[in-house]
């Protein structure tokens, strides 16, 4: 028995010491060399990623990895991290493509409505080329594209609004002139004492003129011409005249306008 005691004592001495804290199963050297082979990929690929995990410094991204609270999921969650964005960075030629085919696509469909609202726009921006537009695209950063495609819509917006600023003042115009009609032909009705009534025959300014806005000169023409044709034909009265000769006397009638009185 006296001969085990010193076995016993020196085996306590012989069991490797384990990591007081962190996750025992990291393999520090293997997530290190990657992360260096990713740095590698995004230099030689342009991709321009930047920040801590982005480092050729193999010592930097091992000492992260042995640091206590450094987890088997921390490792998996950088490592994805990586991946994805240079799978993003692999991509980007047909994200180009992609985003220069909208580009262009928005290009000519807002120069073509230009040209259609005879907005009277010109230059390369109102080209109806699309590959123009296309390879342009392709040639520039997002940034110039947005500013391009702004400048592009805030032109053809302020063309638009011009324009209908333009419609509104005919359209008011239009209905002064057909309100004045409107109230002038009531003058005429009671003038002439023909007796029609109705909204069509108000005496109000206003009221003809909110209605033909409403409707449009096209209708608010039509009701000029019922009540032009209203006034001529129907405000009549009748006159009769009598003629007398030696064998007999003879009447005669006719409906004539009525007079203003």
């Amino acid at each position: 028995m006296r001969l085990l005691l010193p076995i016993l004592l020196v085996l306590p001495m012989l069991t490797p010491l384990r990591p007081a804290a962190g996750d025992v199963n990291l393999n520090c050297d293997a997530y290190a060399g990657a992360a260096v082979a990713q740095q590698q990929q995004n230099l030689a690929q342009s991709c321009g990623l930047g920040g801590p995990a982005w480092s050729l410094d193999f010592a930097a991204h091992r000492t992260w990895c042995l640091a206590p609270a450094t987890k088997m999921e921390n490792l998996t969650a950088e490592d994805e991290a990586r991946r994805s964005a240079l799978a993003l960075c692999a991509d980007k030629p047909k994200q180009e493509q992609a985003a220069c085919q909208n580009y262009a696509n928005r290009a000519v469909m807002i120069a073509d409505a230009a040209i259609k609202q005879q907005c009277g726009l010109s230059g390369g921006r109102w080209s109806l080329d699309y590959g123009g537009h296309f390879d342009w695209c392709l040639g520039v950063p997002q940034a110039a594209r947005d500013q391009e495609d702004k400048a592009r819509t805030d032109q053809f917006d302020g063309c638009m609004a011009s324009k209908a600023a333009a419609a509104d003042k005919s359209l008011k115009d239009a209905c002064g002139l057909y309100a004045v009609t409107a109230v002038n032909h009531q003058k005429e009705n009671l003038g002439r004492q023909c007796g029609f009534t109705g909204g069509r025959w108000d005496e109000d300014w206003f009221s003809h003129f909110s209605w033909c806005v409403a409707v449009g000169p096209g209708s608010a023409s039509q009701e000029n011409a019922l009540r032009t044709a209203a006034l001529t034909d129907d405000c009549l009265y009748k006159v009769c005249k009598t003629e007398h000769n030696v064998l007999s006397t003879t009447t005669s009638c006719k409906m004539v306008p009525r007079p203003w009185q």
